[in-house]
C-alpha cells in the first residue's frame, strides 16, 4: 500500500541489482509504500573495500565497479537447484561438499548511492555514511 511505512531498512540488496534504472526502481519502491517524512535506510557494498586483497582483488570483475563474487553453497542445499537448471552451477569444489555460484554485485563508490536516491523523485537523502566497506544511506520520502 501506499505511504504505509515509517520506515524501511534495506540491507545487502540494492548492490545486486544490476542497472541504474533498476537500482532506481528499487529506491523509488521504498519510498512509494514510505509515509511523508518516513525514512529508510539503505546499505551497499563499497569499491572503498577494508581489505582488497581478501575481497576485489580476488573477485572476477565484470566492468567498472561490476564482480561476480563466488558464493560457496553445501551441496546438500543446492540439489533441487542443480536437477533443475544444471548450467546454474559454476563449479564444484574438488570434493563435492560445495557447489559455488557466481553473485552479481555492483560496488559503490563515494557518493554514488547518494546520488541515485536523489535522483529518485520523493526521496531526499538525510544522511550517509561509511561503515565497514559499506556505503549506506538515510532518506527521507517527500512525497
Amino acid at each position: 500500500r501506499d505511504s504505509s511505512c515509517d520506515a524501511s531498512i534495506c540491507i545487502a540488496v540494492v548492490h545486486h541489482i544490476s542497472s541504474v534504472e533498476r537500482r532506481k526502481r528499487l529506491i523509488a519502491e521504498i519510498a512509494r509504500v514510505l509515509r511523508r517524512g518516513g525514512r529508510a535506510l539503505i546499505t551497499a557494498w563499497a569499491m572503498e573495500q577494508e581489505k582488497p586483497a581478501k575481497t576485489i582483488e580476488k573477485w572476477e570483475k565484470i566492468e567498472g565497479n561490476d564482480f561476480f563474487v563466488p558464493w560457496h553453497l553445501p551441496s546438500h542445499r543446492t540439489k533441487r537447484q542443480h536437477e533443475q537448471d544444471p548450467r546454474s552451477v559454476s563449479k564444484k569444489t574438488t570434493d563435492d561438499s560445495f557447489q559455488v555460484y557466481k553473485r552479481y554485485y555492483h560496488l559503490f563508490q563515494e557518493g554514488e548511492l547518494e546520488a541515485l536516491v536523489n535522483s529518485v523523485p520523493g526521496a531526499r537523502t538525510v544522511n550517509s555514511f561509511f561503515d565497514k566497506s559499506n556505503w549506506c544511506v538515510i532518506f527521507e520520502a517527500t512525497a
